[in-house]
């Protein structure tokens, strides 16, 4: 969510946001904004899924469309946004509606 609002305050023109972490809501930061502020190191979130069709449309708590990693997009459970493990069906990851 955080990283949608920096691209409209430095108004950079509108990109499909890639949360390669859900758990941590990181997004992958584009090359306009690296430049931008001279960033000369990168996450290591880009280094898989480079592909479009390892990537989900989802939306973030507040509305804002992102693309979320395919085997790792997060589903309703009571109420809350939840991970499962594809191996065991265990909850791994859990955020509450209200976040």
């Amino acid at each position: 969510m955080a990283y949608a609002r920096l691209r409209d305050f430095l108004d950079l023109p509108k990109k499909p946001i890639r949360v390669y972490d859900p758990v941590q809501q990181l997004a992958i930061v584009d090359e306009d904004v690296l430049q931008r502020f001279q960033v000369d190191t990168i996450e290591l979130g880009r280094a898989f899924a480079s592909e479009d069709c390892h990537w989900t449309d989802w939306v973030l708590p507040d509305g804002t469309p992102c693309l979320m990693p395919a085997w790792a997009k997060p589903e309703r459970s009571q109420g809350d946004w939840v991970l499962t493990s594809k191996l065991t069906g265990t909850i791994i990851a859990r955020m509450p509606t209200d976040v």
